[in-house]
């Protein structure tokens, strides 16, 4: 009984040590498309670094775009982006 008990709280412990990344919104037009390091810029200032699910040739300057993002060291992640009216 004990084996299992120390088991089971040093998991509890794990688990509530996982920080979960929380996604966060942005909109803005788009000012710079980098299509060599799959980043974008926006007019506010922003550059969000593509995720795989995000396709950089659908993209262009002067778009108006909403950006759903994690942040993940000091890089933004961008996880969805899509015209804002969407």
């Amino acid at each position: 009984m004990k084996p299992f008990l120390i088991t089971t709280m040093t998991a509890a412990a794990l688990l509530a040590s996982i920080s979960f990344a929380a996604a966060d919104e942005t909109a803005g037009r788009i000012t710079q498309v980098n299509l060599e390091e799959q980043t974008i810029t926006l007019d506010n200032g922003m550059t969000f670094t593509l995720s795989d699910d995000v396709n950089v040739n659908a993209l262009a300057a002067g778009q108006e775009v909403k950006v759903t993002f994690e942040k993940q060291d000091s890089e933004n992640i961008a996880t969805g982006v899509e015209s804002p009216q969407n």
